[in-house]
């Protein structure tokens, strides 16, 4: 329990959970070191002493600002209401608000806010301020607009970002009028190709794409393509990314640079004996080597660099023209990541164990000091090498959406956001006011967790993030929804609330933090239909209603998953008790496998890593799982799907290429709009991408596939499967298939 009557209040306001229930039902109370710990990291606190002045600067603050920062509401929420603060004095004074439309329109009027109706008074540093209520009585377009406030005299008084968003995220048209779409869910790194370079790149999924819409699939599923850091390739987890901006650059495919074409230095090392037996080495590994592909990319990319500063930045061609048009368009956004990587390169020449801006000089952490500009000026060259890396994997993933759209699939790139990035990257770096450092997301104990997560990724802090009227918020969903006919968004349960842990605490010893659900649920649903772009929400684990009643409302798809779909009783759902607006899938990248689940490898990989808190644990989920595979059995027998050759009561079958697709049939007979398969399960592979609560005791995110790229469209279980899908699901109409365009 949190004593003291004013830090309970201060951890109240800011949104500080009193406590949880866990998915075992055991409530946990949040105690004072904790609650203190989340009210520093949020500037709030540092302890008890402090928190009645947090108090009152809390209870200050609506009184201080003229408008707030941003107010967001549903476009059908009609009066739009928001509050105008102003000292006691002036509220009688004639002034005049401005609305500029994200449409290029412009209105105004004059006001008095003493005529309007009153909404509360406070002394502050001993002048009286009076709040009252603006209202808005009819509907406004879509989008993003300004209210901006100009006293008397025309001098600017205040201006807040006002948010009019769609009731509903954006659908494809198919998936509206009930058509059920499939996919496949393909880790990139993980693609085994004659051509690439030891790890997946985008060439590869322009040729996945053109086989999954060959297949009949209607969406290409990708692990998160954020970048990470090119300096430092062994950190290879997509969900602790620099930025989720941009790309990562190790998927960039080097020979269908047009740079490549041109330059015979590059094409004659990558052509020459040397460099094809690097390159063959590293495609035969059975995991991606990432220091190893790294060498291989970044030296022929800077090479490339060099020859495009000399041809084309030199003689002003139209392809340097290109390359500075993509740079206004992203503006200080990719400045500012090229200029942040730059300085990490150039620390790390200095000194290779550097843990990015905690250990640079301190006048260089802030981006904006004298330092920064000066590093900018004299360092241009490095800084635009990192946007121009930038462009080409633009360039490159814009190819494969498009070539998506060319062949008629319904939703083309389903792309996926992680929850935060890495303290030390570039985003944290721009947005460190934003972030509240000095803790980290996770989640409390679960049974696929069972000594809970801390993932060491700092969280937007919600009072600050509202300062920024959402915009790194915005921004991420809007760099993210580019080239995505779908986005997943990993732990949804974020536009509510997140599991914050402080630093060196257990990650049982956290708090959940609360944000406002109804602002950040308005603006994914603006950018998603700004976009065009479906809304898949990750929502496993203990989900709070509010969260699913909002998914509901606004039409994103819940995330629903096979070895989870089970009754009181135990026994797996059937496929007509599954929702609609759904994403189903049997696993994914965090959860065993099919062939890994069915032998119960996922458990004896925990046990062998010391995974689970207690022996009782340990014992009940081994004994659990014979029960789960004679009941999924049981589930595909009352489907008659299930095998002859599993068909013995008196065994359990092994993992077979007939079960494995018995089981995906299963899924595919829901009326979900969109099923999700991987690869691994339709080959038969045991390892999973990913096993939480691990980092280097297990090789996570670099197993490749068993089956090259290029046998993909003979391979016969996934033909057969295919072959069902259509089935169960019908195709989804499409246009006549264009042919694939390639740029020079």
């Amino acid at each position: 329990m949190i004593p003291g009557d004013a830090l309970r209040r201060l951890a109240d306001r800011a949104g500080i959970g009193r406590g949880y229930h866990d998915i075992w039902g055991t409530y946990h109370e949040t105690d004072a070191p904790t609650a203190l710990a989340l009210l520093a990291a949020m500037d709030l606190a540092r302890d008890e002493a402090d928190t009645a002045a947090g108090l009152a600067r809390l209870d200050d603050a609506p009184f201080l600002a003229t408008l707030p920062p941003v107010a967001v509401f549903d476009v059908a929420a009609t009066p739009y209401t928001f509050p105008i603060a102003l000292a006691a004095a002036d509220a009688g004074r004639e002034c005049r608000w401005i609305l500029d439309l994200s449409t290029g329109e412009r209105w105004d009027a004059p006001l008095v806010p003493a005529a309007l109706e009153p909404d509360g008074e406070r002394f502050v540093a001993g002048v009286a301020r009076r709040r009252y209520r603006f209202q808005w009585r009819d509907r406004l377009p879509v989008g993003v607009h300004r209210f901006s406030l100009t006293g008397p005299d025309g001098q600017a008084l205040a201006s807040m970002a006002l948010a009019i968003a769609p009731s509903r995220c954006h659908q494809p048209d198919a998936l509206q009028r009930g058509a059920r779409a499939w996919g496949l869910s393909v880790q990139l790194y993980s693609v085994r190709s004659q051509r690439n370079w030891g790890i997946g790149d985008f060439t590869d999924l322009a040729r996945v794409v053109e086989i999954a819409a060959g297949l009949g699939a209607d969406a290409v599923g990708l692990n998160p393509l954020h970048a990470l850091f090119p300096d430092q390739p062994e950190r290879s987890s997509p969900y602790s990314p620099s930025s989720r901006l941009f790309l990562d650059v190790l998927y960039l495919d080097v020979e269908a640079l047009p740079e490549f074409a041109e330059c015979d230095e590059v094409r004659g090392i990558v052509q020459g004996e040397t460099f094809q037996t690097r390159l063959a080495a590293l495609r035969r590994s059975e995991l991606v080597n990432y220091p190893g592909v790294a060498r291989a990319k970044l030296d022929m990319l800077a090479r490339l660099y060099v020859h495009f500063r000399a041809r084309h930045v030199a003689g002003r061609t139209d392809h340097a023209r290109e390359f500075e048009a993509f740079a206004a368009e992203r503006g200080e956004a990719l400045r500012q990541f090229a200029l942040f990587h730059a300085l990490e390169s150039h620390f790390r020449s200095e000194n290779a164990r550097s843990r990015g801006p905690v250990e640079w000089p301190d006048d260089y952490r802030d981006p904006s000091s004298g330092a920064v500009v000066a590093f900018a000026r004299a360092h241009e060259v490095e800084v635009d090498y990192h946007a121009w890396l930038q462009w080409h994997c633009e360039r490159q993933l814009a190819r494969s959406a498009a070539r998506a759209r060319e062949l008629g699939m319904a939703i083309g790139l389903y792309l996926d956001l992680a929850v935060s990035v890495a303290p030390d990257g570039a985003d944290a770096w721009r947005w460190r006011d934003s972030f509240a450092l000095g803790v980290g997301v996770g989640a409390p104990p679960d049974d696929f967790s069972p000594k809970g997560q801390d993932w060491g990724l700092p969280p937007f802090d919600p009072s600050r993030l509202r300062e920024d009227a959402y915009g790194p918020f915005r921004e991420t969903l809007a760099a993210n929804m580019r080239h995505a006919g779908a986005l997943r968004i990993d732990h949804v349960m974020s536009l509510m609330r997140l599991y914050w842990v402080p630093a060196g605490s257990s990650p049982a010893d956290g708090a959940y933090v609360h944000y406002p659900l109804a602002d950040l649920a308005g603006l994914l649903a603006l950018e998603s239909v700004a976009n065009r772009c479906l809304v898949i929400g990750e929502d496993l684990g203990t989900v709070p209603d509010e969260v699913r009643a909002v998914m509901a409302r606004l039409a994103i798809l819940s995330y629903r998953l096979l070895y989870f779909e089970q009754d009181d009783e135990g026994r797996f759902k059937p496929p007509s008790a599954y929702p609609a607006d759904a994403l189903v899938a049997a696993t994914t990248h965090d959860l065993p496998t099919l062939a890994g689940w069915w032998v119960a490898h996922d458990l004896a990989l925990r046990d062998r890593l010391n995974l689970f808190p207690t022996a009782a644990l340990r014992t009940r989920q081994i004994a659990a799982r014979p029960r789960e595979r004679v009941e999924l059995l049981a589930a595909l027998a009352r489907e008659g799907l299930l095998p002859e050759s599993a068909a013995d009561a008196a065994r359990v079958p092994p993992m077979s290429v007939e079960l494995a697709t018995a089981i995906e049939v299963y899924l595919s007979r829901t009326p979900a709009k969109l099923v999700m398969v991987q690869p691994e399960d339709v080959f038969g592979q045991r390892e999973q991408a990913n096993l939480p609560g691990t980092t280097h005791e297990h090789p996570n995110w670099c197993r490749k596939l068993d089956v090259p790229l290029e046998q993909w469209r003979s391979h016969a279980a996934l033909g057969a499967l295919a072959e069902r899908f259509f089935e169960e699901r019908g195709a989804i109409a499409r246009p006549e298939p264009e042919p694939a365009r390639h740029e020079a």
